[in-house]
């Protein structure tokens, strides 16, 4: 079915598509009403008929809604009505998901990656603590939102396929014996079809942040069956022998997190988030990996040639001063400081009448000294 441009709910106007993932597809809209850019995601026409995945589908909103947190995606509306698709409305953010990243940057710095992670575990931390288990975390429900500060606002996407924990079987959320997620990201009890808790999300973080920091998934093969053998069997390299400057501390963090017993990893979201914390840290707005179009317009870019800015006074004569040495921050680095430039004012010039004062003076000076020398001359003879 074609939306855009369609009127759904009799109040949002349906514009471009944004993407699409199983279930549907997710579409930048406006709320005439409010006149308010929102987004869309509509179930496919062809779940759209199935009363599971529809419930599932509404499930999903009312779990959203109940958690409530910055770093999960806020829905604000959700409606099914006679010839339309269900659809939900969320805020409309702005900037790109992990995957999209990854593949500019194919790793990324570990302070950032911590940082990231230490935002998801909040979101899950939330999650778990209303008995909801995602189990679908991966680069692509992870959403980086760019703030005027810094970058990367976490939102966690797509509770599409979690799970309620001791609930009913008619209100679980996935399908009975149903093995739902990304296997690549898949804790090993979770790819067995076995019960899960929020420590397989611990587990799926983890992978993510291993892929984030070595350029490659821990576990990879060329069928779903040989990948499920070493997702249960074999152990990833440890980060630190791929890439040094990941250190021990944080490589022995994901390595828990990676643990094939779910009793050998971290406990909760909130107990890994404070092994996390002490490698973790923002990163600013204007970074390596910010495209030159973002940039301010004062800095030159290839569509702004010198010759357009604008010119400026010549600065006065300066003189640098020898640099400072560097000095400890209020946060505990290490930071250079620039060499302070100071302005020379020139040396004060002599009026005419103050040469003529000099002049005189000296024409004075010398006709006594040659009075005197004169008298001596005299004496002698």
């Amino acid at each position: 079915m074609k939306l855009t441009g369609s009127l759904l709910g009799g109040r949002y106007r349906v514009g471009s598509v944004l993407g699409e993932g199983g279930m549907g597809a997710v579409y930048e809209a406006v709320q005439e009403d409010l006149h308010r850019r929102v987004a869309l995601k509509v179930l496919h026409d062809h779940y759209a008929s199935d009363p599971e995945l529809r419930g599932r589908f509404r499930r999903e909103a009312h779990v959203v809604a109940k958690l409530e947190h910055p770093n999960v995606v806020q829905i604000n509306d959700f409606q099914t009505n006679d010839g339309e698709p269900p659809f939900l409305v969320m805020e409309l953010l702005h900037g790109e998901n992990l995957r999209d990243l990854l593949k500019r940057s194919v790793r990324l710095p570990p302070e950032r990656v911590a940082f990231i992670a230490v935002q998801v575990l909040s979101a899950l931390e939330a999650a778990h603590r209303a008995n909801v288990v995602h189990r679908d975390i991966k680069p692509d429900n992870i959403f980086l939102e760019r703030t005027s500060a810094q970058e990367d606002l976490v939102k966690v996407l797509d509770f599409g396929v979690a799970k309620l924990l001791g609930g009913e079987p008619s209100v679980r959320l996935t399908r009975q014996g149903l093995v739902v997620g990304t296997l690549s990201y898949m804790s090993p009890e979770q790819a067995l079809g076995d019960s899960v808790d929020g420590r397989a999300d611990l587990y799926a973080l983890a992978a993510v942040m291993y892929v984030a920091l070595a350029g490659r998934k821990p576990f990879d093969a060329s069928t779903p069956s040989a990948l499920l053998q070493k997702i249960l069997h074999e152990t990833p390299a440890p980060l630190v022998s791929i890439r040094s400057d990941v250190g021990d501390g944080l490589s022995a963090v994901v390595a828990r997190a990676l643990a094939k017993r779910p009793d050998d990893r971290f406990a909760t979201a909130a107990e890994m988030a404070r092994a996390l914390a002490p490698f973790s840290k923002p990163t600013p707005t204007v970074g390596l990996e910010t495209p030159a179009s973002a940039l301010p317009r004062t800095v030159p870019t290839p569509d702004a040639p010198f010759e357009a800015l604008p010119k400026t006074e010549p600065m006065p004569r300066t003189t640098p001063l020898p640099p400072r040495q560097p000095v400890d921050s209020p946060l505990g680095r290490t930071l250079p400081m620039r060499s302070s430039i100071v302005s020379t004012p020139p040396p004060p010039q002599r009026s005419a009448a103050a040469w003529m004062v000099a002049v005189a003076v000296g024409a004075v000076v010398l006709l006594l000294a040659a009075a005197v020398l004169f008298r001596a001359l005299t004496a002698s003879r």
